[in-house]
């Protein structure tokens, strides 16, 4: 059986999430569970116990993260702020894979960081 190594690298993607959408919920109905992304991982290396296709879980991922950047995109943002999370959105759909999609992520995780009291909630 091969390490897991994958438990806690989706939470840059929890984190975005529940500051998009503005939640402390961990949950997978409304996309704000690293399991998610983690998913993902799992499939691309193997080691994942569901059954579904790498395919249809990108497309999940992609999913939640455009709902996370609509709901930003939906507030008063600085002028910067805004265009920096809409060349991130777009790019959303040009990704073939978890290693852009982790770009975007990270680079959302800094645009968003004066919006960052939503990641200390409980």
């Amino acid at each position: 059986m091969k390490q897991d190594s994958i438990y806690g690298s989706g939470m840059p993607f929890e984190t975005f999430m529940r500051r998009a959408l503005r939640t402390s919920d961990r949950s997978i109905r409304k996309g704000t569970c690293s399991s998610i992304y983690e998913t993902l991982l799992r499939i691309d290396n193997g080691t994942a116990l569901v059954k579904i296709s790498y395919g249809k879980q990108l497309e999940r991922v992609k999913s939640c993260l455009i709902k996370g950047f609509d709901a930003f995109l939906k507030r008063k943002l600085k002028p910067n702020e805004e265009v920096e999370l809409r060349v991130l959105r777009s790019g959303i759909n040009l990704a073939h894979g978890s290693f852009e999609l982790d770009f975007i992520i990270n680079q959302a995780l800094e645009v968003t960081r004066p919006y960052m009291d939503w990641d200390k909630r409980d």
